[in-house]
């Protein structure tokens, strides 16, 4: 089966579903009571790549590890573990504002080294919440992470308005990228929510950027700044930077989307064929990032070297100070 056919079908069939308009609180008593999901957990292979896969690749963050603690062979057996399995590494991450997730490496020679097929019982997956599908997936492309299939945007059924993509770790684990402002289920105004990281707040939760993050994103808002079609210019803005925007700069200030695409808009008037492209390392503190760029002709020649002071809120540009530090 083709892979368009099959996303379609899943389409397809969420639009045929219903919306969960009788979704209620059960008045059953629960047997165990709980708050919630306070951690996930995977086996890995290599826990020295796993842990720089997701603290590189997400910005999570180590708070605890316990390397080659004892098991004996009761304990394998209750749990199910091969005779000859060895414990050599758990590590507990902090994943942003969500549930934390806890790494397992054994080392047995019975275990088998493929991953399970997807359908088998007792896979599942893990899915990451994003504010900013369009420069999530870019940056997980420009890493070399490999992607299942393109964003799928969720056009009918109860979870429209959901954009959802499916890649793979480095050693075969499936997960998940969504973002979503509102789901059309919402819309009949149940009594219970899906709970999401963007609408929790936690103290100390919020994901703080990391360099490869804005790296990437650096490079594809100034590629927005250099589209020459106002109107695809405006859309291309709006993936990056939030509708009330702040955007000092030289010689304006301005204020949205509509002032910004405004502002490059003359700035493509008056440098006609220039483009800008990064130029350098960024620099991150918390919320906060420099870019470096240069501006000219498309030959790659700098006519002029500047440099942006970014604010980035839920994955988009909040505020932006350009600094012009040399021209030609």
């Amino acid at each position: 089966m083709r892979l368009n056919t099959l996303l379609g079908g899943l389409v397809a069939l969420a639009a045929m579903t219903t919306h969960a308009t009788d979704a209620v609180p059960s008045n059953k008593q629960p047997i165990v009571q709980v708050r919630g999901i306070d951690h996930v957990g995977l086996n890995v292979p290599d826990m020295t790549a796993a842990v720089n896969f997701f603290s590189d690749t997400f910005g999570f963050s180590v708070v605890t590890e316990m390397k080659d603690p004892p098991v004996d062979a009761a304990w394998k057996e209750r749990y199910h573990m091969h005779p000859d399995t060895k414990v050599r590494s758990i590590v507990m991450m902090r994943a942003g504002n969500g549930a934390n997730i806890e790494l397992f490496q054994y080392e047995s020679r019975q275990a088998p080294t493929t991953q399970p097929y997807y359908d088998d019982p007792g896979t599942g997956h893990v899915a990451f919440y994003t504010d900013n599908m369009a420069a999530s997936v870019a940056a997980l492309r420009a890493a070399g992470v490999k992607l299942l299939n393109d964003p799928i945007d969720m056009k009918a059924g109860p979870t429209a308005g959901e954009t959802w993509v499916y890649f793979l770790a480095p050693w075969g684990q499936k997960l998940e990228l969504v973002s979503y402002e509102h789901q059309a289920y919402e819309s009949n105004h149940p009594s219970v929510h899906l709970w999401k990281p963007a609408s929790a707040t936690n103290e100390g939760s919020e994901t703080m950027l990391t360099v490869s993050f804005v790296e990437n994103f650096a490079d594809h808002y100034l590629q927005a700044f250099n589209e020459d079609d106002a109107t695809k210019r405006a859309s291309r803005i709006a993936e990056f930077f939030t509708q009330d925007t702040k955007f000092t700069d030289p010689e304006a200030v301005v204020t949205g989307i509509d002032g910004l695409n405004e502002l490059m808009g003359h700035l493509h008037q008056r440098f006609p064929g220039w483009k800008l492209s990064r130029e350098g390392d960024v620099k991150v503190v918390g919320h906060y990032a420099r870019v470096p760029w240069k501006m000219g002709p498309a030959d790659g020649t700098a006519m002029v070297r500047g440099e942006d002071v970014i604010e980035i809120r839920d994955g988009k540009v909040v505020s932006t100070v350009v600094f012009v530090l040399w021209m030609k």
